[in-house]
């Protein structure tokens, strides 16, 4: 039975008076069965009728006839049912468009240790895409002694002429490199946490001071009012993290909340560990370090002392279960890029807007 029948049939219905005005007619599934047809055209005929002012949809209580129609609305109906069969019967002879699935040749440059989790959970998301695709995957690394910069400059070229169609480059990049960044001839993709590259460049920015500001927000609702920021010596302080804790205070009117910034900030807070009631750490490696720290001199995650930490999501790290996780959802990142860099060579674009990620939480009860 066509839609434009089951329009026509329900209209019968109603004209016979076999629904009575302020009425609940029978369900979707109802009249379908009754008529033993799909609930789409039911569900497109009643859609009209409600549009007309026939039916009324009451959430929660279900569909009720309002009003009898009158001749010029019976007959708006059936032209508009007769009309609706017309182009549907057309539309089957309509050809289709082809679409051809384009292979392309994607370079992934990181620009740290081949080993490193967050190089291994990118590259992973991007293979399984161009898996996916299949498109070819080339990823350059480089000798750790030289700096980021040379390790760029030296990877570069090869890459380009290996990966001839397009560029996937991690977040670790310094501003030094910008002005290679801006020399590369081919599209690219970059993920990274430096606001200045995701306003210059097609980015996926990452929002580092975001997550951090969530878990300071989480503890604070906790009742923690006095809260420390560990973060390890990778490179410099995050200057936005210092502001976050600042700001924090102000808005929550916390007691305390300190940053400390170094490769063992533990020995550094231990005597301050009294005045401190949360910690949120930068690093899910790190956070178990300083977790087994702390539990080394007796302080029981959890109960002495709340934690919450930046974390690659899917990944096991040996955290503590009492360990509040802000997730980032690395291997994920590294498909939207992929499938980002697909798109603008499909579609042949010099740019695409920035996407500006966060983290999700996973509190502490949760199931890993």
């Amino acid at each position: 039975m066509k839609m434009s029948e089951v329009g026509k049939a329900i209209l019968e219905q109603i004209r016979r008076g076999g629904w009575k005005t302020g009425q609940r007619i029978p369900s979707e599934r109802q009249i379908a069965g009754e008529m033993r047809v799909s609930r789409f055209p039911v569900r497109t005929a009643i859609a009209q009728l409600v549009k007309m002012g026939v039916l009324e949809q009451r959430h929660g209580s279900g569909t009720f006839l309002t009003k009898m129609p009158d001749s010029a609305i019976e007959q708006s109906l059936r032209d508009h049912f007769e009309t609706s069969a017309r182009q549907q019967g057309r539309e089957k002879f309509h050809a289709r468009r082809v679409v051809v699935q384009r292979r392309y040749r994607i370079g992934f440059h990181h620009g740290m240790a081949s080993n490193n989790p967050v190089a291994l959970s990118l590259l992973g998301g991007i293979m399984a895409y161009a898996q996916h695709r299949e498109h070819d995957i080339t990823a350059k690394s480089a000798p750790e002694q030289i700096t980021p910069r040379e390790r760029f400059q030296n990877a570069l070229p090869d890459l380009i002429s290996s990966s001839a169609d397009g560029l996937i480059i991690s977040f670790t990049m310094p501003l030094e490199i910008l002005p290679l960044l801006k020399k590369i001839s081919i599209p690219a993709i970059f993920l990274c946490h430096n606001p200045n590259l995701a306003t210059e460049f097609n980015s996926i920015s990452i929002d580092v001071a975001g997550a951090c500001q969530q878990a300071l927000q989480k503890l604070a609702d906790q009742g923690h009012r006095r809260i420390a920021i560990l973060e390890k010596a990778y490179t410099a302080p995050a200057a936005k993290l210092l502001h976050v804790g600042a700001n924090l205070c102000k808005e929550q009117k916390l007691d305390q909340a300190l940053h400390f910034f170094g490769n063992d900030p533990v020995s550094e807070l231990w005597p301050r560990i009294k005045n401190v009631t949360a910690l949120y750490v930068m690093d899910d490696v790190y956070c178990a370090q300083v977790c087994r720290q702390l539990a080394e001199k007796g302080v029981k995650i959890g109960r002495d002392l709340a934690v919450a930490c930046q974390s690659n999501k899917g990944i096991e790290r040996g955290l503590p279960p009492e360990v509040e996780r802000m997730e980032f959802d690395i291997a994920g990142w590294g498909h939207l890029a992929a499938h980002m860099l697909e798109y603008r060579l499909d579609e042949n674009l010099p740019s695409l807007p920035p996407i500006k990620l966060g983290a999700c939480h996973r509190p502490a009860s949760s199931k890993r």
